[in-house]
Formats: structure tokens, sequence, C-alpha cells
């Protein structure tokens, strides 16, 4: 079943949680950008924050972890293009995490689509089982569709 909001739509397989949002600014001025989370363990168990904190923990050696998060436009972080693109399991590495997981490996890139940058962060549960992981996981990145357009939320002066 497809996920959109936010002029992001994806098409998780079966056995993948996916949720779209943006968070509330709470300063004035403060402007906030959507996110999109996958992983293959129940999202709802954990709290929401930009990046799945919490959600590393309860990764088991066949899950996987995905974020999109946008950024600020004039920022233009990465390259620009057509789609999401696919992972191989050399992408990852044993340094890029989120916590220090022994076992856990990550992905960490900047792209640019449909004029909206983001960063992709991926957290894999096990090296060991990877290439069993890549074609859902790069199924789902290809299912990743980015409409153009401004979904930032800027504070005003009445955040309390």
């Amino acid at each position: 079943m497809a996920v959109a909001d936010f002029g992001i739509t994806a098409e998780p397989p079966s056995g993948v949680d996916c949720v779209i949002f943006r968070n509330t600014p709470t300063v004035e001025g403060e402007t906030t950008y959507p996110i999109l989370q996958a992983s293959t363990i129940d999202l709802s168990n954990y709290g929401l924050s930009d990046f799945g904190t919490d959600v590393v923990d309860g990764l088991g050696p066949l899950d996987y972890l995905c974020v999109m998060a946008e950024y600020e436009p004039s920022n233009p972080l990465g390259d620009s293009l057509d789609r999401v693109p696919q992972l191989a399991s050399s992408d990852f590495a044993a340094n890029v995490q989120i916590k220090a997981i022994e076992g856990q490996y990550g992905y960490q890139g900047f792209l640019q689509v449909s004029g909206r940058v983001f960063t992709l962060f991926v957290i894999v549960g096990s090296t060991d089982f990877i290439d069993s992981q890549l074609d859902g996981l790069n199924a789902f990145l290809a299912s990743i569709v980015v409409g153009s357009g401004d979904y930032s939320l800027v504070a005003d002066a009445d955040v309390a």
C-alpha cells in the first residue's frame, strides 16, 4: 500500500513499515522539512525522531532502517538525480551509524531530486546478510517518487 505525504510517495513491500512526517517547529523562525522512514521492524514501537535513533536498537540481523530527510533547498548537497539511487553492499561502512552498535553498518549520501535536497541514511542490522537485504531495500528505494514543491513549515511568533 502506498504511503504519501508532503510530495513524497513510496510503495513499501510487505513486511516494511513506512511513515512520512514533518516535525512541528518549536522556536520562532525554525523551519522543519519532511522525513521518510521505513524499516523492516514496526516503527510504531519507537518514537519518531529525525534519524530513527531508537529504531536502530531494535534492528535484528535481517532488518534495516531507511531514512530520507529533506534539507533546506538553499543548501544544494549531493548530485541532482532523477530518482533515489540504488545501493550496493560496498556502499555500507561500520563507521556510518547513528549509534555504535556492533554488526550494524550504514550508508549516508546526499542527493537532489525534483529540486529538493535530501540525505539518504540507511542502517542494516548485519553485514552478514546485507546481500539478501539489498533486493528488498533497492525495490523500496526504486518506489520512492519525489514531487517538486516547498513542503517546509516555518514557526511564527505564536510558537509557545
